[in-house]
């Protein structure tokens, strides 16, 4: 077993989780049979995130299903340069990556089409520019649940410049960064994720971004939108969203106890304008 130093696609994850996810030799040699069972190489993140020991248990925290060791690979698919590394927790779609792309290959869901046995005539929807990316944006959110806990704030303000950027880095780790198609940034820390993506990356030097806390605690929430909420207009633009109207009342209070301390910097929205929804496919949107 080796230790998080060694990894050199999956170290922001585990950074974030806050734990040791270390390479076994044995799922190493788990994952080099099924190479051979099938005749095709992997891509070599696809490699290291099989490798990790308990890597299928992480990833099933989410609730999606990532391809058990013994199944990864199927030669009927492979022969025809796919490999399926994981499915959606209802079985809508399952994941896959092209083997005859980068060492970090984009990820994309097969569009529920399960009986295409052509899988070149399957309608295939990029879910994320990179497999390291799709590992994060998949297993990051659900780490703090702020969603479920109602400490998950949303905005729509301008995208961050260089020196809101240089100032975020100070104040947080920094995630997997995506330039394309869409600019994407994740930040961290031990309680909270911020992650800020382009609403509109065919324009990105007019487009605005999406803005999101989500926090395990109403208190971390408060503690992380303090340090950016003179940020963009971002005091008048956030939201409190969670599955229901009720649960979203945590962050609507951070929002209000946030305004009272700056009303210098305006009035911020009240509950009386939150939506409420679930962006299952949230990597497919940040990328």
């Amino acid at each position: 077993m080796t230790d998080n130093t060694s990894l050199k696609y999956h170290h922001a994850i585990a950074a974030l989780l806050g734990q040791a996810l270390a390479l076994s030799d044995e799922a190493r040699r788990q994952v080099a049979a099924r190479e051979q069972a099938c005749g095709a190489a992997f891509p070599p993140s696809v490699k290291e995130w099989f490798s990790i020991g308990g890597a299928k248990q992480t990833f099933g925290q989410t609730g999606n299903h990532l391809e058990s060791l013994e199944e990864l690979g199927r030669p009927e698919e492979t022969r025809q340069g796919y490999l399926r590394v994981a499915t959606e927790a209802q079985g809508v779609v399952g994941w896959y990556v092209r083997l005859s792309e980068s060492d970090d290959p984009p990820v994309f869901d097969n569009n529920d089409q399960w009986d295409q046995e052509d899988l070149d005539q399957v309608d295939w929807q990029l879910c994320s520019t990179s497999f390291t990316n799709f590992v994060f944006d998949t297993v990051a959110p659900r780490r703090f649940d702020g969603w479920g806990r109602g400490c998950y704030l949303v905005a729509t303000a301008e995208q961050p410049g260089p020196e809101v950027l240089k100032q975020l880095r100070a104040d947080f780790k920094e995630g997997p960064h995506t330039e394309f198609p869409g600019r994407v940034f994740r930040f961290f820390d031990e309680h909270a994720l911020l992650t800020i993506a382009s609403n509109q990356p065919e324009h990105l030097d007019n487009s605005t971004a999406e803005w999101i806390v989500n926090a395990d605690s109403s208190e971390s929430l408060y503690e992380r939108t303090r340090l950016i909420w003179p940020y963009h207009g971002l005091s008048r633009a956030f939201r409190s969203e969670s599955h229901s109207i009720e649960a979203a009342g945590p962050g609507w209070s951070v929002i209000e106890r946030l305004a009272k301390e700056y009303p210098h910097l305006g009035p911020c929205r009240t509950a009386a304008h939150k939506p409420t929804r679930w962006h299952w496919r949230f990597w497919r949107r940040t990328r």
